[in-house]
């Protein structure tokens, strides 16, 4: 269950409860790792009621494979590609190693992006949804947010999550992600099941800022840290003390503490 975060729950429900009035929009989700933008994605995926949601998560090393990020996000569409404009159609069909060769000129790929979308939304409204953005590929990127810009009259919602480095946002609403509360981040602690004093609850608040994944983290090594006490005090170490004792925190790396994030490149109903 998520922690927190009410400002941008309530934010993420206007927006679907736009869309479900047939209006479209964006929001970009922007914050350190581990900071809860993937939780924050899924909670708006599984409150779509009525829509579809396509997802896509960019990765590093394909960062460099032009349009890899785009074909994961409009896979489920691609059977819709015969009813766009016949130029816009064997752009994106190239573009995508669905079709004929053709130079697919950037213009009409981000045209034909648009327009898929919009073909798409003919049926049921779509949720569109790239974690780990920072990663897409820059055809890709360039191509999703050209049509983000240009989804109020479309039954499209366009959620993104990034960096804080992410290029071409301008245009784009932006929510930008900080720690959670100190209340928050000590029902986090004690929702993590490791049972910890106050004051160490409130120095794990502070020593993480607020981070999600931090707190979590820090909380099992608290945990750990316990145990190894407990084994020595009868006369053994905890198994892989000391291994442990050798581990220091590097910062969080991955933004899904405690959750999964959207699976890339599928589409499905939500009711």
């Amino acid at each position: 269950m998520l922690v927190g975060r009410e400002q941008e729950r309530q934010r993420l429900d206007e927006l679907l409860q736009g869309l479900r009035r047939g209006r479209g929009g964006v929001l970009a989700l922007i914050g350190e790792a581990g900071i809860g933008k993937t939780t924050l994605l899924r909670y708006a995926a599984e409150r779509a009621t009525g829509a579809r949601v396509l997802t896509a998560r960019g990765i590093e090393s394909e960062s460099e494979l032009p349009f890899s990020g785009l074909f994961d996000l409009v896979r489920p569409l691609l059977d819709r590609i015969d009813r766009l404009p016949d130029a816009q159609g064997r752009a994106l069909a190239a573009a995508l190693a669905v079709g004929e060769p053709v130079a697919a000129e950037r213009f009409a790929v981000a045209v034909a992006t648009l327009s898929l979308l919009a073909a798409g939304a003919d049926d049921a409204p779509i949720v569109a949804v790239v974690d780990d953005a920072q990663w897409l590929d820059a055809s890709s990127l360039e191509a999703i947010l050209f049509a983000a810009r240009r989804l109020d009259a479309e039954a499209v919602l366009l959620l993104l999550a990034a960096r804080s480095d992410l290029p071409g946002l301008a245009g784009i609403e932006q929510l930008e992600l900080t720690g959670l509360e100190e209340r928050a981040a000590r029902v986090l602690v004690a929702r993590g099941g490791v049972p910890v004093a106050t004051p160490v609850a409130e120095a794990l608040v502070r020593a993480s800022r607020g981070n999600p994944l931090a707190l979590v983290e820090l909380s099992r090594l608290v945990d750990r840290g316990t145990a190894e006490r407990q084994g020595a005090a009868r006369g053994s170490a905890a198994p892989g003390s000391g291994a442990r004792a050798r581990f220091r925190p590097q910062g969080p790396r991955s933004d899904r503490a405690g959750s999964r994030g959207p699976a890339r490149g599928r589409g499905q109903r939500l009711r």
